[in-house]
């Protein structure tokens, strides 16, 4: 147990409370009102987790029901079959249902009146006490202590009782309890009580700390005594895989007119937390990336301003292209030709090839009209700037190139020109390369 578990024992005086740790279980007497209660609470460590509510048997009712003929997993069927046993009606309780297995036409109906427990829970809710589960103690005991793998082969549990002078009887049917009984400690009665339940049947049956008395008057059945902690100090065991969410009680009365009203009561807070942290991050990234989006294009159009101020200052005269800094590698590569670096050979075969090719490719369509003002060769590689009147006819002239097998284009780049006269036009630049022929390609061109 990593985590303590917190669970309260009501009852007519003072309430017991309960906190299951590391270290055992450690029992606290509290005060007789929710505030007390409350502040023990808080005392002890609690941080709003739920709690169990674990109310003593005098205040259950239970009895045993037919569930042939009833529509199956219809708990409003079984409420008013759990009534016929009752002497209040079914709207004045709230009941719930210990499973039995397949194929068997009982269940063990176990229920509360809801005036007894409804100020309680809502007293405790008012406090800040979030009630988690409401449970019989003996139906937690008695999960926690048949938990082992032998719990099939006992007939009864007999467990001395909260209260002094009695005891409880769990009748099971392989390992579910299938009756209920509050008894006098008195071994006569306790005899013939089992006698009458079990009909004579030899069966064995399992009993935690028994009087002297009760068992020297049970000498004649088949009891096995088991080595089990005190009935609240089970009931509290029991809690933690409830509270903790690893398993299921019996039954459990924190439902219809006693269940929560909210149940993301307990989660509510944190939840939230979550969902601002998400919405903050989500706003975070959002404002990060709308920075850096922007910093690039601060970026993008400083290194652009750069290039045209260095094109008029090689080239004053000239009208700033659309590619400044494929005209200007263009421009100092002839620059390296004529000067001779072996770092930029002269056009060879290749290049008088691929002019070729481009001139023979350029389309010659009615109603297309073009204006080619530059083509710029650089080894395989060839740069075309023209201007046409829509931008749809630079995608015309790209088409119409690629259908030189020898050449790759990429799709053009176009920019809309001032308006002069009336008349609109549309710059563009078609980059692409050329594949050397395979003849060319044994002479080691380039």
């Amino acid at each position: 147990m990593s985590a303590r578990s917190f669970i309260l024992f009501p009852g007519a005086g003072s309430w017991r409370m309960a906190v299951a740790g590391e270290g055992g279980v450690a029992f606290h007497e509290v005060g007789d009102s929710t505030a007390l209660v409350a502040q023990a609470l808080k005392d002890a460590g609690h941080r709003g987790q739920g709690v169990m509510l674990a109310i003593p048997s005098s205040w259950c009712l239970c009895a045993p029901i037919l569930t042939a003929g009833l529509p199956a997993k219809s708990r409003k069927a079984l409420a008013y079959r759990f009534e016929e046993m009752l002497p209040l009606p079914a709207e004045e309780v709230v009941s719930d249902y210990v499973p039995s297995e397949p194929g068997d036409d009982t269940a063990l109906a176990v229920g509360v009146q809801k005036e007894r427990l409804a100020p309680l829970v809502e007293a405790l809710e008012g406090a800040g006490v979030i009630v988690s589960h409401i449970c019989p103690a003996l139906l937690l005991a008695g999960q926690q202590v048949l938990g082992g793998g032998s719990a099939g082969d006992f007939a009864a549990l007999l467990y001395p009782a909260q209260s002094a002078g009695e005891i409880e009887l769990l009748m099971l049917r392989r390992g579910l309890p299938v009756g209920w009984h509050l008894l006098p400690d008195a071994p006569r009665d306790v005899v013939l009580h089992l006698q009458f339940e079990l009909k004579e049947t030899p069966a064995k049956l399992a009993a935690v700390d028994l009087a002297p008395a009760l068992r020297e008057a049970l000498a004649g059945l088949n009891v096995v005594e088991i080595d089990a902690p005190d009935l609240a100090t089970a009931a509290a065991l029991g809690s933690v895989p409830v509270l903790s969410g690893k398993a299921r009680p019996w039954v459990d009365l924190r439902r219809d007119a006693l269940a929560a009203r909210d149940g993301l009561r307990q989660v509510r807070r944190p939840l939230a937390v979550a969902v601002a942290a998400v919405v903050l991050c989500c706003l975070s990234l959002s404002i990060a990336m709308i920075w850096r989006a922007s910093r690039y294009d601060a970026m993008t159009d400083r290194y652009a301003r750069e290039q045209q101020g260095v094109f008029r200052q090689v080239f004053p005269n000239g009208a700033v292209p659309v590619d400044v800094r494929s005209r200007l590698e263009s421009e100092e590569r002839s620059l390296r030709a004529l000067s001779g670096d072996s770092a930029a050979p002269p056009p060879t075969e290749s290049g008088l090839l691929t002019l070729r090719d481009i001139l023979t490719r350029l389309p010659a369509e009615s109603g297309l009209r073009y204006r080619v003002l530059e083509l710029r060769l650089d080894r395989q590689r060839f740069t075309l700037d023209g201007q046409v009147t829509r931008h749809g006819d630079a995608d015309r002239i790209a088409g119409a190139l690629r259908r030189e097998k020898s050449l790759v284009v990429d799709p053009p780049r176009t920019e809309q020109l001032p308006e002069e006269g009336g008349a609109k036009g549309v710059s563009f630049t078609i980059t692409g390369e050329a594949v050397p022929s395979p003849a060319l390609a044994k002479r080691g061109a380039p």
